[in-house]
């Protein structure tokens, strides 16, 4: 742990092989000093042969680079904790479906189980867990 008084683990490093062979990785930290002036960041950021794309949620923006052209940044909307908010009391108030689903929840949860087994057992472990 990076903050001790935590009583959680606030740190961590997942690393990824789907079956088509893409790697990835999930950095979900709380890395950042005290001082920072946010909390932390969120972001996916994808890496390709062709050039990189950056989904930044705090900057509600996308960053391009690749291919040649210049680096660009692209505002794609407002607050997305008052969007996810907003989402989430119509989901209530209308009866719909929402964006992520139980379902998704508890393939993020086997995730996070299969990293802990993988620290536990020293190998890899395939999904879905059995």
């Amino acid at each position: 742990n990076i903050r001790s008084y935590l009583r959680c683990e606030d740190c961590a490093l997942i690393s990824l092989r789907f079956k088509d062979g893409t790697i990835a990785s999930i950095d979900c930290s709380w890395s950042r000093p005290d001082e920072w002036p946010i909390w932390g960041d969120v972001f996916l950021q994808i890496i390709g042969t062709d050039g990189c794309i950056v989904v930044d949620a705090f900057r509600s923006a996308v960053h391009y680079a690749g291919g040649g052209t210049p680096l660009t940044w692209a505002s794609f909307g407002t607050n997305p904790d008052e969007e996810m908010i907003k989402h989430f009391v119509k989901v209530i108030e209308e009866d719909l479906e929402p964006r992520a689903s139980g379902v998704d929840g508890r393939k993020a949860l086997e995730i996070a189980l299969a990293a802990y087994l993988s620290n536990e057992r020293g190998r890899p472990i395939e999904l879905p867990l059995r």
